[in-house]
């Protein structure tokens, strides 16, 4: 049976992306992109290929990109993981390759090669799944799929539309996995030093009326805590949104927990730990210190403000995110 990863931004997508890599199973990973959604496969042993998988203007087709192939690297002889978080507050690991990359602002392209002419093709992932469905079964072509909630009729992480009857019967016969974070000082940590200044100023310009720039978390702050607050009800309800539309549309699933659950359940050869992927900031450093501590005190405010004590959609009751 194929599996489902349910993820939303921040709850261990890229660690179960590259867990299936190193382990050269053929997947699909979506996340949160508009044009396209790629496909991992292994045409030969220690060799990947991703795939862009693109609509054409008015074309009821897909057609596939070469987005890059290469030798599978070896997650314990290889250097294989940098922590990419581009507003990174609590150190500066991220500073210099962002410095030296054109990102785009457009949240249609995110994702997307810049050698892509999105003249020529559809950001169909935004349209409503009935306008896709010659497209589902390739969707569906790997061992996991991976953060997919376009199936689900979401858009840019908000519920828009209905899932079409045969996605609901396709996601019915998978194994539907829905993660959560325990440790819910050490998510909020991760999901604050994601703050986007440039975002969040534009974000409470347009909700005052007054021009603002928030240099870091901090300025934001110290404005308006609600304001990072909301940042962080974001992830909260993005995650829980999607739980709730699986029990909607009596798709089983089940819990997996970040801190506490190993990954077994995939069967996978080679298993990375835990902490592969997370932040493991260097607090021996006296300003990553600084900085790490700015940020757990305002988690733990957060975590008392909201009353928070449960990241799964069963904590809605009593926090309202």
């Amino acid at each position: 049976m194929k599996f489902v990863y349910w993820g939303a931004v921040n709850s261990g997508g890229d660690h179960i992306n590259r867990l299936f890599e190193y382990n050269e199973r053929q997947h699909l990973y979506f996340n949160n992109m508009a044009y396209s959604y790629k496909k991992y496969i292994f045409p030969k042993k220690e060799r990947y290929e991703i795939y862009y998988y693109l609509k054409p203007k008015n074309e009821n087709k897909l057609v596939k990109i070469l987005h890059r192939e290469g030798r599978v690297k070896n997650p314990f002889t290889d250097h294989v993981y940098d922590y990419m978080e581009r507003f990174n507050f609590v150190d500066h690991r991220t500073l210099d390759y962002y410095n030296n990359k054109q990102i785009t602002n457009s949240s249609l392209e995110r994702g997307l090669s810049g050698q892509i002419d999105t003249n020529n093709y559809e950001p169909f992932l935004v349209n409503s799944p009935d306008t896709w469905d010659f497209a589902v079964e390739e969707m569906f072509d790997g061992e996991i799929i991976i953060r997919p909630h376009h199936l689900l009729g979401f858009s840019n992480y908000k519920r828009l539309y209905k899932p079409t009857d045969k996605i609901i019967s396709l996601l019915r016969h998978c194994r539907n996995i829905v993660p959560y974070k325990e440790n819910i000082i050490d998510s909020m940590i991760s999901k604050l030093n994601m703050f986007d200044p440039p975002k969040q100023s534009r974000k409470y310009a347009q909700m005052t009326g007054r021009p603002s720039y928030f240099k870091t978390i901090v300025d934001a702050y110290k404005k308006d805590a609600e304001i990072v607050w909301n940042h962080l009800d974001e992830f909260i309800r993005q995650q829980r949104d999607i739980e709730q539309a699986l029990i909607d549309y009596d798709i089983p699933y089940e819990h997996m927990n970040l801190d506490t659950d190993d990954y077994s359940r995939f069967e996978c050869d080679i298993i990375l730990d835990k902490k592969f992927s997370h932040p493991n900031f260097d607090l021996s450093n006296d300003d990553v210190r600084h900085n790490y501590h700015i940020l757990e005190s305002m988690a733990e405010e957060y975590v008392t403000v909201r009353k928070l004590t449960d990241l799964k959609l069963s904590g809605r009751i009593y926090d309202k995110i």
